[in-house]
């Protein structure tokens, strides 16, 4: 992103501060130099950090025109990791009026909306919202960002118990991000989040068939790209759906797999304590059907407790 590195400069002379003492807590000397000498800076929350330490505002001296889709970025990785307030400060500091296509317009809106809603959990004004979003034209056909909106909508009409909308909606999220997965390009990471979204709320409606079926299209589609992580969550919700529904046998293959994977990736599944599965009940509804081997293999992996 662009600097006005001389600003940055003036502001620090007149403060009476190093480079270095600039730099404390925020980044390197070096980075210090690069940005006042090459008015450049790829990292926004160091630019942050800089002008909070300067008394400036982000704007005075970034050229947020040219970073709006950086920011929005930030944003959405606050909200998928259920940061909301953090999301909504982030907001704050992007000028809207720097925002110039349709489409990034309603990218803002759409974090603004989710981030709202994950606070105040204001289902009417989120559906308002969404369905503003959904039918105003913002996005492509097949823009992730679209079926975002169908999940928000999802979530908003749970948050309200009107299962069967939505359910409605959910179903179309997963039959738009299956036409997605067939283009030849599109955004790995932010397709994968989305899955992980959906199986996530589906399976929060009790809808197990559809979590099974979204988990396995996932997983069949992800391995090729190597989504380590992704895959064994979407094989922990096979798992706790074909329990569910008293597939005991697949259900065990699902979390052996799972728990396969995580060893294998040392990687934590915190999403679950955040989502207040039951795991382990789940594992002892299968000791209590299954054959002494698999039960043997189920406590296993209960005893590793690797969440």
């Amino acid at each position: 992103m662009k600097i006005t590195g001389n600003k940055i400069r003036r502001t620090r002379l007149k403060k009476g501060m190093s480079q270095s003492e600039l730099a404390k807590g925020a980044c390197t000397q070096a980075t210090i130099s690069l940005i006042e000498n090459s008015n450049h800076c790829s990292n926004i929350k160091i630019m942050e950090k800089i002008c909070s330490k300067l008394n400036l505002e982000l704007d005075e001296v970034v050229d947020l025109k040219s970073h709006g889709e950086r920011s929005l970025i930030e944003v959405e990785d606050y909200i998928h990791n259920k940061e909301w307030q953090q999301a909504l400060d982030r907001l704050k500091k992007i000028n809207i009026l720097n925002l110039e296509s349709r489409k990034m317009k309603g990218w803002y809106d759409l974090c603004v909306a989710t981030a709202d809603f994950g606070l105040s959990k204001d289902a009417d004004d989120a559906i308002y919202t969404f369905n503003t979003i959904l039918n105003g034209d913002f996005f492509d056909e097949l823009d992730y960002r679209r079926t975002l909106t169908m999940i928000g909508l999802g979530m908003a009409y749970s948050q309200k118990n009107q299962i069967k909308r939505a359910q409605t909606f959910f179903e179309l999220a997963f039959d738009q991000l299956k036409a997605i997965m067939e283009l030849k390009k599109y955004d790995v990471k932010k397709v994968t989040d989305t899955y992980i979204l959906l199986v996530l709320e589906v399976f929060s409606i009790e809808n197990f068939e559809l979590t099974k079926t979204v988990a396995d299209h996932c997983i069949n589609k992800l391995i090729d790209n190597d989504k380590t992580k992704a895959i064994c969550l979407m094989y922990l919700f096979y798992g706790f759906s074909a329990t569910k529904i008293g597939d005991f046998n697949i259900g065990i293959q699902s979390f052996f797999r799972a728990s396969e994977l995580q060893k294998k990736g040392s990687f934590d599944l915190n999403i679950l304590k955040d989502q207040k599965l039951d795991y382990k009940n789940i594992f002892g509804n299968v000791l209590a059907k299954m054959d002494e081997f698999t039960c043997e293999t189920v406590e296993t992996f209960s005893k590793n407790d690797p969440f």
